[in-house]
């Protein structure tokens, strides 16, 4: 029986057990924007022994084994801070899902390198380390597998305009609105997001768009917004402009910055044609 994948509990027992480590590949991907999905969590530990004897730790408490198509279970190994010692990879499988572990990853010089530039982020309540986007995208241009480079565009579009707007129709005709944005320690704070109908007086806005992720708010047209609108949505075309508010010392509101929109067009026929742009 498949495992469901659960990069939380992953994270979280190598929270509890005090390795030293910063995410990488997919899942750091996915936290600075990256629409692609992951199934697995990326991770390069410090190499010390005291922390590889933790990690030792976390593989017995993750049950995990060597991961190959030929074996669904996976198969055993030596989980011993020994072994890990002297290896540079593991493709691995876990209770949790898929785990990998790279001790010197691609383009890059192990754990110390990426340290200095990882982000923190809290994912499920679990405060992580995550490789910054820039060595996320030169670790991805040194392995030039076939999904790396499939993932590479987007990555390096959200890494030159930081933040990405796209507009998405949903099976219960809501249109689901998105902004990514790539730095964390960018991320932006007070949020409003308004949809202008072309040619009409007709606008609509959310007044504090609430993260949904780390790197990324989604908002749904027109349910979460003011004033309240039914579906199916009018034909016509339609701007959704996402703002950042900016505050003075007192943290009082005194004007907006653009960041992203995004176009979408309902047709006649109810056919739904979306865009997307990134940072203005």
């Amino acid at each position: 029986m498949p495992v469901e994948f659960d990069p939380v509990e992953i994270l979280r027992s190598l929270e509890r057990h005090g390795v030293r480590f910063v995410v990488i590949g997919g899942l750091a991907a996915v936290i600075h924007g990256s629409p692609y999905v992951t199934t697995d969590v990326d991770i390069t530990p410090q190499r010390d022994p005291r922390n590889l004897e933790r990690l030792a730790t976390v593989l017995d408490d993750l049950d995990a084994r060597i991961r190959t198509e030929s074996v669904p279970e996976g198969l055993p190994f030596d989980r011993s801070a020994a072994f890990l010692a002297n290896v540079s990879m593991l493709n691995l499988t876990t209770r949790a899902g898929d785990l990998d572990i790279s001790l010197v990853p691609a383009g890059t010089r192990g754990y110390e390198d990426l340290r200095r530039n990882a982000v923190i982020v809290e994912l499920g309540g679990v405060r992580t380390s995550f490789a910054s986007l820039q060595d996320v995208v030169r670790s991805k241009e040194a392995a030039g597998r076939a999904k790396d480079l499939l993932a590479l565009p987007t990555l390096r579009r959200i890494m030159e305009e930081p933040h990405v707007a796209t507009a998405d129709l949903r099976a219960d005709g809501q249109v689901v609105l998105t902004l990514s944005y790539g730095d964390q320690r960018g991320s932006p704070r007070i949020i409003q997001c308004r949809v202008e109908a072309e040619g009409a007086p007709d606008r609509w806005r959310v007044s504090q768009a609430p993260p949904e992720e780390p790197g990324r708010i989604q908002v749904r047209f027109p349910a979460d917004f003011e004033p309240t609108s039914s579906v199916p949505i009018p034909p016509g075309t339609y701007r959704a402009a996402w703002m950042q508010g900016t505050v003075d010392r007192r943290g009082t509101r005194i004007g907006e910055q653009p960041l992203a929109e995004a176009w979408f067009t309902i047709t006649p026929e109810g056919r739904f044609v979306g865009s997307a742009a990134g940072g203005l």
